[in-house]
C-alpha cells in the first residue's frame, strides 16, 4: 500500500548491539582523524578550543590512537595547536580558552606526538577568563582545567609545575568564594516547564552544578576546608531543587533542553552521582538515578545528537548511572539513546554521518559535533571507560 502524500516514513531505530558498537566506534574515529585536518587552520579561538575545536577532538581521539591515521592526526593536530596564533591569545578558560588546549597538548605530548611545551598558568585576575564562574569560560572551568593538568604535570614527575597549578586553582577557588559564585539560586516557584533556559542557573555548564563540581574536585585533591563547606552548602541546594526540576521535565510540554548536559538535568545528575558515589549517600543515588530516568524519558524528542545539548550527553548520564548501581535497565536505556541518535544520523547504522547542532551538515567539534557523539559511544561499548574530563 503506498505511503499518504505528504507523510513521510520515520526512520527507524537500529538495534545495538556490541558488534554494531565496535564498527560505529572504529569508523567514526577514522572520520574525526580525517576532519581534524583542517581544525587547526581555520582563524579565530574555535579553531583550537576544547568546546568547538581542536583540543576537544584531539582529547577524544588519544582514546583511539591505535590506527595508523589517527596517530598521524594526532600528531599533525599537536603540532599545529601548538603554534596556531589563538592558542597563546585565548583566555584561561578551560572550554572556551587556553586551559582546555594546555590540557590537550600536556595529554598529547605525553604520548609522544607532537612538540613538548611546557606551560606555567597564567593568574592575571579578571582578565583570565570572562568573569563569570562558570564551567565554560569562567572560574569553575579555569579550575577544573588546573586541577586536571596538575595531575598531569604530577604524572610526569615534575612537582614544580603539579603545586602551581594546585595554587592556580586555589585563586580560581578563592575567586568564587569571594563572589558568592557557589550559592545555588533559591526559587521559591516551581520551575518553568518551556522555554530554552530549561535549569540554566542550576546546570553544569553556566549554573551552579558546574561550581558545585568544581570545588568539590579542589576540596578532594587539596582538602581546604571552605571549599569544602562550600560545596556542601550549594549541593545540598542543589539536591533540595531538583525535584522541581524533574517534575518540570516530566511535564509532556517539557522542553527537550531538560534533558541536555549544559543546562539540564544530564549536567545536574552528572554532578549529584558524583558526590553520591564519593561520600556513599543512598538519597544522593537515587536522585542522580531519578534525573538519568528523566534524560532518557526526554530523549526521544532531543533532536540533536550532539554532547553539550543532546541526545550524547543524556547518554552519558546514563551509562554513568548504570556503572554505578548496576541496573541493567539502565544499561538498555543508554543503547535506547545511542539507537536514537544513530536514527538522527545519515549514513548507514555501522558508517553513520552525525549531523552537527545546526542539523543541516557534520560538524567535528567535541561539545556539538562528532567527537562528542564518539565520546559517548566509546564509553557505551567500553560499558564505562574514562570520562573526557573527569576529575
Amino acid at each position: 500500500m503506498a505511503e499518504p502524500a505528504g507523510r513521510r516514513r520515520s526512520p527507524t531505530a537500529p538495534r545495538v548491539t556490541p558488534a554494531l558498537l565496535d564498527e560505529v566506534v572504529a569508523y567514526t574515529a577514522t572520520v574525526c582523524a580525517r576532519d581534524a585536518a583542517a581544525l587547526p587552520d581555520g582563524a579565530g579561538s574555535s579553531a583550537v578550543t576544547l568546546y568547538a575545536g581542536a583540543a576537544g577532538v584531539g582529547l577524544e581521539l588519544l582514546h583511539h590512537d591505535g590506527p595508523p591515521e589517527v596517530g598521524k592526526a594526532l600528531d599533525g593536530l599537536a603540532r599545529r595547536t601548538a603554534t596556531h596564533p589563538a592558542s597563546r591569545t585565548v583566555s584561561e578558560a578551560l572550554y572556551t580558552g587556553r586551559t582546555g588546549v594546555e590540557l590537550f597538548l600536556a595529554r598529547v605530548s605525553a604520548r609522544g606526538y607532537g612538540p613538548v611545551r611546557p606551560y606555567v598558568p597564567d593568574t592575571g585576575g579578571g582578565t583570565a577568563d570572562d568573569g563569570s564562574g562558570d564551567q565554560i569560560g569562567g572560574a569553575a572551568g579555569r579550575g577544573t582545567g588546573y586541577l586536571l593538568l596538575a595531575r598531569e604535570a604530577g604524572a610526569d614527575g615534575d612537582e614544580t609545575r603539579a603545586a602551581a597549578f594546585l595554587a592556580a586553582a586555589g585563586t580560581c577557588a578563592a575567586e568564587l568564594l569571594a563572589a558568592d559564585g557557589a550559592q545555588i539560586p533559591q526559587d521559591p516557584g516551581p520551575a518553568p516547564v518551556t522555554g530554552s533556559l530549561a535549569a540554566y542557573r542550576y546546570g553544569f555548564a553556566h549554573g551552579g552544578a558546574g561550581v558545585v563540581h568544581f570545588l568539590s574536585a579542589y576540596h578532594r585533591i587539596t582538602g581546604d576546608q571552605a571549599a569544602g563547606a562550600a560545596a556542601r552548602t550549594a549541593l545540598t541546594a542543589l539536591a533540595a531543587r531538583t525535584p522541581a526540576l524533574l517534575e518540570a521535565a516530566a511535564h509532556p510540554a517539557a522542553t527537550r533542553r531538560y534533558g541536555s548536559w549544559c543546562r539540564g538535568l544530564a549536567g545536574i545528575g552528572g554532578v549529584l552521582l558524583d558526590a553520591a558515589v564519593h561520600d556513599d549517600d543512598p538519597a544522593l543515588l537515587d536522585l542522580a538515578v531519578r534525573c538519568a530516568r528523566a534524560c532518557h524519558a526526554l530523549a526521544p524528542r532531543m533532536s540533536p545528537v550532539s554532547r553539550c545539548c543532546g541526545l550524547s550527553g543524556a547518554g552519558e548520564l546514563l551509562i554513568d548511572a548504570a556503572h554505578a548501581t548496576g541496573d541493567k535497565g539502565l544499561w538498555r536505556a543508554a543503547d535506547d539513546v545511542a539507537a536514537l541518535v544513530l536514527a538522527r544520523s545519515g549514513g548507514t547504522p555501522a558508517r553513520p554521518v552525525f549531523p552537527g547542532n545546526t542539523l543541516t551538515a557534520p560538524a567535528p567539534s567535541w561539545a556539538t559535533g562528532t567527537a562528542g557523539v564518539l565520546t559517548f559511544l566509546r564509553r557505551l561499548r567500553d560499558r564505562g571507560g574514562p570520562r573526557l574530563l573527569a576529575v
